[in-house]
């Protein structure tokens, strides 16, 4: 069979009603991936200029040069600097270096969640939705709460934390829905869309100049559509006649 068989698989295989609850999911799961590609895109290098007290003229600086004595410096961003999160709110050393320590924390706390706190087979699609409109609330509330930092501390921990949740929910929902060859379909479906929306997420960021409101509200927007649509899913009973029903083979 070709590379891209389990399409078939997944084609003729699954009701209308599968389908849509298998690619609401695999949506899901895409959804998260600009999550961890996002730190290129959010802080995004800018070209900082500065000058001392003593000094008339702006020159371009290095962020790892200024640090250590970012009190001795004048700075502004130059006009060409993309418009990341970074740059638009002038984040460099110190509060960049908080930020990005509430996420990698929120993102440990999430793998200790699952590892010591499962959540049950009988309550994965509620926990779902749950942690995909926590996803798109820590989405939103940098945009709208980035001028308090604590909060945005807390927004960006709790983006890892319903990530690392995401992440590892979505494909247990799957295998527990579907067996056989449907199954390692719909998983692979799930991978696809994890590819798709990356590039859709750099795509639109590059043609919107790594703008961060516009990024984090596109992002909250979709997941919340995607959570509530999951939410109207029926979740599929398990068809252990589809063991019989499609030979097992290498899909790939």
């Amino acid at each position: 069979m070709g590379v891209f068989s389990f399409l078939s698989i997944f084609y003729t295989h699954s009701t209308f009603s599968e389908k849509k609850f298998i690619l609401t999911v695999s949506i899901m799961y895409g959804l998260i991936a600009p999550s961890l590609i996002g730190f290129g895109i959010w802080f995004m290098p800018s070209h900082i200029l500065c000058k001392t007290s003593q000094t008339d003229e702006y020159h371009e600086c290095l962020e790892k040069d200024i640090c250590n004595n970012v009190s001795d410096y004048i700075l502004k961003f130059a006009e060409d600097s993309p418009g990341s999160l970074a740059t638009s709110l002038g984040f460099i050393c110190e509060m960049k270096k908080i930020l990005i320590q509430s996420y990698f924390f929120g993102g440990i706390m999430g793998c200790f969640a699952n590892i010591f706190l499962p959540i049950p087979a009988n309550k994965r699609k509620l926990a779902l939705v749950f942690f995909g409109l926590a996803h798109a609330a820590a989405n939103f509330s940098i945009v709208i709460l980035y001028e308090n930092k604590s909060l945005l501390q807390l927004s960006f921990g709790m983006l890892a934390f319903s990530l690392m949740i995401l992440h590892a929910n979505c494909p247990l929902i799957i295998n527990e829905s579907f067996v056989g060859e449907l199954a390692k379909a719909s998983i692979s479906v799930c991978l696809m869309c994890w590819g798709i929306m990356g590039l859709i997420f750099v795509g639109f960021s590059f043609l919107n100049n790594s703008d961060f409101y516009r990024g984090f509200l596109f992002m909250g927007f979709l997941h919340f559509v995607n959570s509530l649509h999951l939410y109207l899913q029926d979740e599929p009973e398990v068809h252990e006649h589809l063991n019989d029903k499609v030979p097992e083979k290498n899909i790939f």
